[in-house]
């Protein structure tokens, strides 16, 4: 048997945090379009398990659309299965001093979320020692 990748404090934090919160997805993205940590409930098809992640790759390549979203602070989108994505920008000092790091969470639509996603965010600033 193969030796199990390791998995980083940051994805481990996510992916207990998301399945406390009972999230469909959630995924940490850095100003590099790099995915710092994923997690995706299982059963969740391929199409909407990518979704976060298509998301993402939209705003970052659109210099203008990751501008606004960063003055907006939080974006929400519904898709037409009834689920609500909800988009929050953070800044992470001791990863990127100068460039917002983004948050997309995916719930159903009548999941509430914002105590959530405000836990997870301070969850990851105090991990980072971001706050």
């Amino acid at each position: 048997m193969p030796p199990r990748k390791k998995s980083s404090p940051l994805q481990e934090l996510l992916t207990s945090e998301a399945q406390d919160a009972k999230l469909l997805a959630a995924l940490l993205v850095s100003p590099a379009d790099q995915v710092i940590a994923s997690y995706v409930i299982g059963g969740l098809d391929k199409a909407t398990a990518e979704t976060p992640l298509v998301t993402t790759q939209r705003i970052f390549s659109h210099a203008e659309s990751r501008a606004q979203l960063a003055q907006l602070q939080e974006s929400v989108f519904y898709d037409l299965d009834g689920r609500r994505l909800i988009c929050r920008t953070l800044m992470l000092p001791s990863l990127d001093a100068t460039t917002p790091h983004l948050l997309i969470v995916m719930t159903t639509a009548e999941q509430t979320y914002r105590r959530s996603v405000n836990k997870l965010i301070r969850a990851i600033e105090n991990a980072t020692g971001s706050f």
